[in-house]
């Protein structure tokens, strides 16, 4: 403090007297000669702090690096046309990406992409829109192996960290009914880890505890503009997990997690906050065999409270809403040929800061053959919305997903992609969802730009993740638009 107030004081008085240039310089010297050592100290100590987490973290980037290795790279780039109808409307679609990433055997361990759209219509009020997305991050199923230090098998930290952003983009119509059918635009981040795992036999079966899934996300209707960015929260948390990860044909691993809890809230001019408590949560349990997988929970869904105790998103301006939440399917074959039938029934919000409970039964079937790709969806819902404290409405919605592709030779590829949502009954304040149906025939290239193999590639199984439940299985996972 001495020191900052000789400073003061001496450009004080030497603004108060006239003063010569070389007095002036003098008073420079003298003020920068108060400042400087103090200041030095401060940015001297920030740099070695900064020093230090950068050591701290090509340590950590090594020791992750030892247990799941690289063993190839890749960098990809496309481009895509379409065209076809959305509704009455002929549309048409340009778009391109590039894609890079280095993997190790469970996933990409680096990876990043972008894609950018140009969309265009005809009818009263279409435009021509410019739409983009894209994503980086890191990922290390296997964590830091301390099986040597501990002479056990044991591995601490599997980590998937991303990032990711968005102007302008549509969801898609088979998505949760609470999810607004409008273009929107965000940025944010998702990081998933775990404690301790301690695995046994063949090295494929461990116990795990805990772990964690935080997705954060600002996001706006429509393009960013002036307007706050609403907050969007996720969290999927488990205490204890009993893992099987099966070979790379089948269509999931099995995971068990006793006392999952996942949580979803908005904050908007309101806030809507759902907690969502499965005591068992079985996904990919196997009968007999890795053709016939068995996702199983049950538990209690409803508004709550989530966050810490700097940014708490509580459920303001709506009713109190509690329902059964169920989560159930069946799925047989592998990943080349399967089926899957369900049903799920949970509440959620979405960036308007509503609550939705809805009841869906769906299904599922994917092929894929000598070049010819084809994934089918069909789903039936119930749901009703709580608007605010008082209005609410109830629809039925039938809707489903086609998707084909068929390589034609020399990186090109012709595709079918249809979406619909069809309301079979809706109450009229509901009458704004934008449902409707899209047809597009696309044509896609694929322009390998680097493909190099550094090792010899053991078993990529790219969809399965060891953090969450498999992906494809309609399990309860962090919402995603």
């Amino acid at each position: 403090m001495g020191r900052q107030l000789a400073l003061v004081a001496a450009v004080v008085l030497g603004a108060a007297a006239p003063a010569r240039a070389d007095e002036l310089l003098d008073l420079g010297r003298h003020a920068i000669g108060v400042w400087s050592p103090s200041q030095e100290a401060a940015i001297s100590a920030r740099l070695d702090a900064i020093e230090q987490q950068a050591r701290d973290a090509e340590m950590l980037l090594d020791l992750l690096l030892q247990t799941d290795p690289i063993e190839r790279f890749v960098i990809d780039a496309s481009a895509s046309v379409a065209g076809g109808v959305e509704g009455a409307r002929p549309v048409g679609e340009v778009s391109a990406r590039i894609d890079a990433h280095a993997d190790n055997a469970g996933c990409q361990a680096v990876w990043a992409n972008a894609m950018v759209r140009g969309r265009s219509g005809a009818g009263d009020g279409d435009r021509a829109t410019l739409s983009g997305e894209g994503t980086a991050g890191i990922c290390f199923p296997d964590g830091i192996d301390l099986s040597a230090e501990a002479e056990v098998p044991v591995s601490i930290f599997p980590l998937r960290l991303e990032v990711f952003g968005a102007i302008d983009k549509t969801p898609s119509r088979a998505a949760a009914r609470a999810i607004l059918r409008e273009p929107y635009s965000e940025g944010g981040f998702r990081v998933s880890t775990e404690g301790m795992r301690w695995a046994w036999g063949d090295l494929r079966h461990w116990v795990a505890a805990p772990g964690v899934t935080i997705d954060q996300r600002w996001q706006w209707r429509g393009f960013p503009s002036g307007d706050p960015a609403r907050l969007d929260v996720g969290l999927d948390l488990w205490f204890v997990r009993l893992h099987h990860r099966r070979e790379p044909r089948a269509l999931a691993d099995r995971s068990i997690d006793v006392f999952a809890i996942h949580g979803h809230g908005v904050r908007d001019d309101n806030g809507a906050a759902i907690i969502d408590f499965w005591p068992l949560r079985v996904s990919g349990f196997g009968f007999g065999s890795d053709r016939v997988l068995v996702d199983a929970a049950v538990g209690v869904s409803g508004t709550g409270t989530i966050g810490s105790d700097k940014d708490v998103i509580m459920t303001t301006g709506l009713p109190q809403v509690t329902i059964a939440g169920v989560h159930a399917a069946v799925l047989v074959g592998e990943r080349a040929q399967s089926l899957a039938v369900g049903f799920d029934r949970a509440a959620d919000t979405n960036a308007l800061a509503e609550v939705t409970a809805e009841n869906r039964v769906w299904v599922r079937g994917h092929r894929e053959r000598r070049g010819l790709w084809i994934d089918v969806g069909l789903y039936y819902s119930q749901a009703r919305h709580y608007l605010d404290a008082t209005t609410r409405g109830d629809e039925q919605v039938i809707g489903g997903t086609a998707d084909a592709q068929i390589g034609l030779g020399n990186q090109l590829a012709l595709g079918l992609s249809l979406e619909a949502a069809l309301p079979l009954a809706r109450d009229p304040v509901l009458a704004d969802r934008g449902d409707g149906v899209r047809a597009l025939v696309t044509m896609s290239g694929t322009y390998a730009i680097w493909h190099e193999q550094v090792a010899p590639i053991r078993s990529v199984r790219p969809g399965v993740t060891p953090f969450g439940p498999p992906v494809g299985t309609g399990s309860p996972a962090p919402p995603t638009p």
